[in-house]
């Protein structure tokens, strides 16, 4: 006779193999590349779902220490990831989002899967309120070291108006040192000018599309 121990691995096999079906009906992917849709452990705590792939490229604004051997224009070899979160760890409803690095992210394993489809099918307005969960508009902000001293800040007024059309880091160097303000870009530091970046708009020539700024004192 076998005991309880030997028949639960075989009821869990079972469970997993139907768990697996119901995910894959659910358009959900398991596979072990990160692909849209697809249920992980993100940098943060919780269980997400991968909602948007986001290719990086070289640009003029990448410092030459941080382009891994690349020129401008070429890809860096690890994506971004746009993750929005479902539950936390307890599998306890828990909506929010965050972006990093694919490498940082998991497949959850077997059991986790069962788990989350057990959440699903008990809960089941949950997916559709996750569904709904609308994730903002995500800015991305690169800062750019400045020397002010005493200057006027209202030298900065043009260069915000230039930059309400959307333009790329070589654009905005050029325009600050066409009106004399790039000659602040020095030391010693005691201001910072960050230019936003909103859902990752590139040119045609994958550079970063920056559409506002702000000065900020140090």
């Amino acid at each position: 006779m076998a005991s309880v121990g030997a028949l639960r691995p075989i009821g869990l096999r079972r469970r997993l193999t139907w768990a697996l079906g119901f995910l894959r009906n659910s358009n959900i992917h398991v596979d072990i590349m990160i692909q849209v849709g697809q249920w992980v452990y993100g940098y943060s705590k919780g269980i997400y779902r991968v909602e948007r792939i986001i290719e990086r490229y070289i640009d003029e604004s990448v410092d030459p220490a941080a382009r891994q051997g690349l020129s401008v224009g070429q890809k860096f070899p690890s994506p971004l990831v746009v993750l929005k979160r479902c539950t936390d760890d307890s599998y306890s409803k828990s909506f929010s989002y965050e972006v990093c690095d694919a490498s940082l992210c998991r497949s959850l394993n077997f059991f986790s899967l069962w788990r989350l489809e057990r959440v699903l099918r008990k809960n089941p307005t949950l997916l559709a309120e996750f569904n709904d969960y609308s994730i903002p508009k995500i800015e991305s902000r690169y800062g750019l070291w400045l020397c002010m001293q005493d200057g006027d800040e209202s030298l900065f007024t043009p260069l915000f108006e230039f930059m309400q059309q959307g333009r790329t880091f070589i654009e905005v160097r050029q325009f600050m040192t066409d009106i004399g303000l790039w000659k602040h870009h020095r030391t010693p530091i005691d201001a910072t000018l960050y230019l936003t970046n909103y859902d990752f708009e590139i040119d045609e020539q994958k550079r970063q599309i920056y559409r506002s700024a702000e000065l900020v004192r140090t």
